[in-house]
């Protein structure tokens, strides 16, 4: 009825009724409409070209095929306000708003899409409203806001996926939306066709603001943040079709009150890859979904907020080079876990009680050596251990690993590992704090001889074997060990090398398995307590911090173990209060051909109060030229002779006892004695080994009271001095 071609026409209180086509249409014009109503067209009421720029106030469109604002599709090149006197607005094109252009919406207003349109912005939004008034976007069908535009009644209803979405570009940063809902979005091709669902926001560099915005219906995922730093502040997203948020590895978005509900997946979706600019975890109140494998780079922090929930999908894992900060309160843990979990950050990935956490649901935390500034402070760390799927045993890993890195862990709780619960080794010294390791499926720490830990209140319960496993090997540098609550177990056998020393603190128990042995070539300070003595004892010995590998009816016998050995040429080794059980055979127990001492001394070394227990063959040997001193030793359980020594030994012995050995005695090997010995059991009787011949200038001296006895058809040849003195009432006895 009205066409206007390059016009700046005013129109004031006109009514246009009952046309045959369009009523009223702008190219390239910019008229003023104040009061102007549409009643009856066979098209829409109202329809402009994207050059028109018009002025409207108290505009009305009734029984018309559009009852509203039909606006084609292009690019605006400069500013826009859009305010269409109080009808919706139908966009029947894509439009781009151009750079350094920018479009304005005033409260209230309504802007209806085509199928698969879009509104781009490379200039700028400013789309703010109220909470009375809000501006909406959503389908040409949605009859709820701005009324029946399509003019079909009851036979169209609103989809999720009408209409594609809002993108955001390089240049729209001062781009601003507060109270603007968004519906039905989400396809650039017909509703719920897979192949073409859009995010309902795309932003792409820009550091737009949003603040209260709700994204509802909608047929994929509701933002997607490829890059740039967008705020977001009071966000709902309800029933969409995909994950809530989708943040790119490159983009540094800020979130607050961030809810999720009924969607595909109520989470943030995070694009995984390698972190080379420093990143903040706050989802604002949702979890993080990480996508694959994430790498902090060196040089590159990435800090948790407190109470955040990180979860992950199968294999994944979280690789730091750089610095990991994630520090929380007791009362709400950051956690990482797996995406099946719903007890903390809701059911994200929305599979309702279909999908339950379940061991190896993903990897771990990897730190690696220059991650040496990372902190974990009260944090939890559930159901990771697999690098594939849970229960594949090609692919078990740890759920923390600290590699050449000396991160700090404190108030750290690791639980539901298909594997072990932390892994330390290389040049680590970690500081580990009220650390917890429960319910994994293997050993709850293993590291290597190079780790040096500081720790702290170690707990572990309830795991497969609830022990810390060294390598084994050979510990080339000085260390400490003073665990008390859970033992030290190892994967081989253990060397003290020359230039180190070994010093166990007080109530330390070391468990051994078939075979192994414990060989000081330097320094060794196992010094005890009465009520606390420093154990060595068969892995099978549950009399001591418990069933370590959780099998009740497997009892330790003698043998499990081979011994402890003082190496020639070992430093300072001292012993007090230390019990040694169950030792006794290189191989396995009763294999008579690779019977063992528990203990063996090659060198000088100090033994007070200390119990040998159940040994395969003998207590103790004392071999060579060396004066060790044996100070009230107990051999409770022996198949052979408490003690054996060669002949050159010169022992300090005081307060022996044997119990049940398979001789309760003292054994001498035969042979030339060269230099002067003492003879002196120590409360043992001595028995020879062979023939004994005492060498010219050679003082031998025999205790008072000693008892000697010699094997059939041996002798003693007497070359040089023997002093035998005793008293009546306790004689020398031959």
């Amino acid at each position: 009825a009205l066409q206007l071609n390059s016009s700046d026409l005013l129109l004031d209180s006109v009514s246009v009724r009952n046309v045959d086509a369009t009523a009223i249409q702008l190219v390239t014009s910019s008229p003023v409409f104040s009061n102007v109503s549409v009643d009856g067209a066979v098209g829409a009421a109202f329809s402009a070209d994207i050059a028109s720029d018009p002025s409207l106030s108290n505009l009305s469109a009734t029984n018309a095929a559009i009852n509203g604002w039909v606006l084609g599709g292009g690019t605006i090149s400069a500013n826009r306000n859009w305010d269409f006197g109080g009808i919706p607005l139908w966009v029947n094109g894509d439009i781009t708003v151009g750079s350094g252009a920018g479009l304005t919406l005033v409260p209230g207003q309504v802007v209806k899409f085509s199928g698969a349109k879009s509104l781009t912005f490379n200039g700028t939004l400013d789309a703010e409203a109220n909470s009375s008034n809000p501006i909406i976007f959503t389908s040409y069908r949605d009859d709820t806001f701005g009324g029946d535009t399509n003019a079909d009644a009851d036979a169209s209803s609103p989809q999720r996926g009408d209409w594609h979405g809002l993108i955001f570009n390089d240049g729209s940063d001062a781009s601003s939306l507060e109270w603007v809902e968004i519906h039905y979005a989400g396809n650039v091709s017909s509703p719920g066709n897979n192949s073409w669902v859009r995010p309902t926001i795309t932003i792409t560099d820009s550091d737009l603001s949003l603040n209260e915005v709700q994204i509802l219906n909608v047929d994929s995922t509701g933002i997607d943040i490829n890059s740039g730093s967008p705020t977001f502040s009071r966000i709902t997203i309800d029933n969409a079709r995909g994950n809530a948020v989708i943040q790119g590895l490159n983009s540094r978005p800020t979130y607050s009150e961030i809810i999720a509900t009924n969607n595909g997946a109520n989470r943030i979706w995070f694009e995984s890859g390698n972190v080379s600019t420093d990143l903040l975890l706050d989802g604002g109140g949702l979890s993080y979904q990480m996508s694959g494998d994430t790498n902090v780079l060196e040089g590159v922090t990435l800090t948790v907020a407190p109470g955040q929930v990180v979860k992950f999908n199968h294999g994944g894992r979280l690789l730091i080079d750089g610095t990991l900060t994630a520090t929380s309160t007791e009362e709400l843990p950051i956690v990482f876990t797996s995406e099946s979990d719903t007890t903390v950050g809701g059911d994200s990935n929305a599979s309702s009680d279909s999908d339950t956490p379940v061991r190896g649901d993903w990897q771990g935390l990897i730190f690696n050596d220059t991650s040496d500034a990372s902190v974990l402070q009260n944090v939890e760390v559930r159901y990771a251990g697999n690098a594939s799927s849970p229960g594949n045993n090609s692919w078990l890993r740890y759920a923390i690993v600290l590699s050449n890195s000396s991160a700090t862990l404190e108030n750290v709780r690791v639980t539901e590992s298909d594997y072990r619960g932390l892994r330390i080794d290389g040049v680590s010294n970690p500081e580990l704090t009220n650390v917890t390791i429960s319910n994994s499926d293997d050993y709850a720490v293993s590291s290597d001889f190079a780790a040096n830990p500081v720790i702290s209140n170690l707990a572990a319960r309830g795991n497969t074997y609830n022990a810390w496993l060294f390598d084994g090997g050979t510990l080339a540098e000085s260390r400490t060990w003073a665990l008390t609550n859970i033992p030290y177990v190892f994967g081989g056998d253990v060397t003290v090398g020359a230039a180190a020393t070994l010093t166990l603190m007080p109530g330390v128990v070391l468990k051994m398995t078939n075979g192994q042995h414990f060989q000081v070539d330097g320094s060794l300070s196992a010094v005890g307590t009465a009520t606390q003595p420093i154990i060595f004892t068969s892995r099978r010995d549950d009399t001591v911090l418990g069933d370590t590998y959780n099998d009740p009816d497997n009892d330790p016998v003698r043998g499990d173990w081979q011994g402890l050995i003082v190496s020639s040429g070992s430093g300072t080794v001292e012993l007090d209060y230390v019990d040694i059980r169950y030792a006794g055979n290189a191989s396995s127990p009763g294999n008579n051909s690779w019977l063992r001492s528990a203990l063996t001394l090659q060198d000088d070394a100090t033994v007070r109060r200390t119990r040998i227990y159940e040994s395969d063959y003998r207590g103790i040997s004392i071999e060579g030229a060396i004066s060790p001193v044996l100070d009230t030793v107990t051999i409770d359980g022996a198949d052979n002779e408490a003690i054996r020594m060669t002949l050159n030994a010169r022992p300090t012995l005081t307060g022996l006892d044997a119990i049940e050995t398979g001789g309760d005695r003292l054994q001498i090997s035969g042979g030339t004695i060269a230099s002067d010995m003492l003879w002196d059991g120590a409360g043992l009787p001595i028995q020879l080994e062979g023939d004994v011949v005492l060498a010219e200038n050679i003082l031998l001296t025999i205790a008072s009271g000693q008892t000697v006895k010699i094997p059939q058809g041996d002798h003693v040849i007497i070359n040089g001095n023997l002093q035998a003195i005793s008293t009546e009432s306790n004689p020398i006895i031959f």
